[in-house]
């Protein structure tokens, strides 16, 4: 059976392109006329079975055709049509700036995204700095200050740029390049997988001459869009949750997933001349952060007290209480029981870290992407009495010198869903309900609303039962997260000053808005805050509303 593939013209020259291989050099390596590539790649004509093994071979194995590495783990194959925002803005600022820095999650989509810019343009020139050697990266680093003093028009894009034997000393050259050459046409896309050394060194050398662009995993809009599902629904919604992964097929457990993160963390902490702040690593481990993780899933669920984390069996009467409802139509006792155990030995290793080992992986989730961190406050008048918890447990402030006065102060909560979906799945395996509700569907939507709201100036209202999820001071502004049709007296929004105006997330009901209060469903609340208009707008789709359509409802910048 022959499983050699057959290229057609767009992947040939992208493979040539991708190699920095011309035409002529491109035949001479499979050992045909230029004539013959330049036919394929027009699609005159097609390459003989043969020719498809040649090239096939030549894209597996390139050093054994003499052709130099500089390609990550990515084959052409995995480079999806589908374009995400990532890629739009990336374009665009290249339109108006010399150095683009895209800054993120691990594994989000920044190497794709490059691929895709390369795809697109004839003068880009994409490198993997992790695959090459130290001899190819300060040839390279020749290369680019020759075409800076050139003023050449072409795109270099820079992947894992933490890995170049000396990063800060590589950006350092690139940029005294552009000092000298400030209006050049050359330009550069940066990315890499420790987003925080690469934000620090952004900032320290590149200045004015760079703009960041911060990316995150596959938003609801943008999963619509790539499935072309115009709905925007409940329904469709569920299917977000539960199909993520599809997009991301080479996704590891979220154990491998903060493995990963530890190890380029630690290696861009090797390779940095300075300290990077918050970046500290002493007592971080994927034990620990697992056990976070697990217990911000909990907390987001259940919203235990903090006294109620040190009560044992406070705990196990919480963890049956949140998953009862998962697994009622099961009704097995052995999932019940899975799960129990799975999540009771991870929040009780978390209830008892040490502070400052505690500390360093709050900070650790946090600059990853993976967690949110709001401050928790009863104050209602004087916004400046509230704790900044980020400032706070960065600089290792007294008020928050203990664990106890952390779970009392802060709300922790997974930062998306795909990852809050990957735990619970890791868990309850073949158990996973196939529709999602009740308790596991609000922790969810509520660790995906506060993921896509601004954390600065903003807290959660606490005082004596009377709760509200989500106070903004400074726009006046509050919502709340939980998704049921309440009625105005279950509310507690009367509790704020006036003049506030407050959102309800519902289930199912139109917008409305009336005397202060809008209700708006959850589903097209998160579409509008994940750009959706935009999203659909960019891939020629137009959403359909299952429910009355809302009106922009503003919360800020994310």
């Amino acid at each position: 059976m022959n499983t050699t593939p057959k290229y057609d013209a767009q992947e040939i020259q992208h493979i040539r392109t991708i190699f920095n291989l011309t035409q002529s050099a491109f035949a001479e390596a499979l050992g045909c006329s230029i004539k013959m590539v330049e036919a394929w790649e027009s699609g005159a004509s097609s390459p003989d079975d043969f020719a498809n093994k040649l090239i096939h071979m030549l894209q597996k194995r390139p050093e054994a055709f003499g052709i130099a590495v500089n390609l990550n783990e990515t084959s052409i194959r995995d480079i999806p049509e589908f374009k995400r925002n990532l890629y739009y803005d990336t374009e665009e600022t290249l339109r108006d700036g010399c150095a683009v820095f895209l800054l993120g999650s691990r594994k989000c989509g920044k190497s794709i995204c490059m691929q895709q810019i390369r795809m697109s343009h004839e003068n880009a020139e994409y490198y993997d700095i992790k695959q090459m050697t130290d001899a190819e990266t300060d040839a390279l680093l020749d290369a680019i200050s020759e075409s800076i003093s050139k003023n050449e028009d072409k795109i270099y894009l820079i992947d894992e740029a933490t890995y170049f034997e000396n990063p800060e000393v590589s950006l350092a050259k690139i940029s005294y390049s552009l000092n000298d050459s400030p209006n050049t046409k050359t330009k550069f896309v940066f990315s890499g997988s420790q987003s925080v050394s690469l934000e620090t060194w952004a900032n320290l050398y590149f200045g004015g001459y760079m703009k960041m662009i911060h990316s995150d995993f596959i938003s609801y809009p943008e999963w619509l869009a790539w499935k072309g599902i115009s709905e925007v629904s409940a329904d469709t919604y569920h299917q977000f949750l539960l199909g993520t992964k599809e997009f991301y097929p080479r996704f590891e457990t979220v154990e491998e997933y903060l493995n990963g993160c530890i190890e380029e963390t630690l290696h861009s902490n090797q390779k940095a001349r300075n300290v990077i702040r918050d970046n500290s690593m002493e007592f971080v481990s994927t034990e620990s952060l697992v056990s976070i993780l697990y217990a911000a899933l909990i907390a987001e669920s259940n919203r235990p007290s903090a006294d109620s984390f040190f009560d044992t069996t406070q705990m196990f009467r919480d963890l049956r209480a949140n998953f009862k409802a998962i697994v009622k139509e099961i009704g097995t006792e052995e999932v019940q029981k899975r799960t129990e155990e799975f999540f009771a030995e991870r929040v009780g290793r978390y209830t008892f870290l040490p502070f400052e080992e505690l500390r360093q992986n709050l900070i650790f989730l946090h600059r990853s992407n993976l967690l949110t961190i709001t401050t928790v406050s009863d104050e209602t008048e004087n916004f400046r009495n509230i704790l900044n918890i980020h400032k706070d447990l960065r600089s290792m402030s007294p008020i928050l010198d203990n664990c106890m006065k952390i779970f009392r102060t802060a709300n922790i909560s997974v930062k998306h869903p795909f990852f809050y979906a990957e735990i619970v799945k890791e868990v309850l395996k073949e158990a996973m309900p196939l529709n999602i509700s009740g308790m596991l569907l609000g922790g969810m939507v509520e660790c995906h609303v506060r993921g896509l709201l601004p954390e600065d100036s903003c807290y959660e209202y606490h005082n004596n039962g009377h709760e509200v999820d989500y106070v903004n001071f400074a726009q006046k502004k509050a919502l709340e997260c939980t998704i049921s049709n309440k009625h105005g007296s279950q509310l507690r929004f009367g509790d704020l000053p006036d003049g506030f105006t407050c959102t309800l997330l519902t289930k199912d009901q139109d917008f409305t808005e009336k005397n202060g209060l809008v209700r708006i469903p959850y589903y097209q609340f998160i579409f509008q805050k994940s750009d959706g208009e935009r999203t659909f707008a960019l891939n020629n789709m137009t959403p359909q509303y299952t429910t009355k359509k809302s009106k922009q409802i503003g919360f800020g910048d994310t």
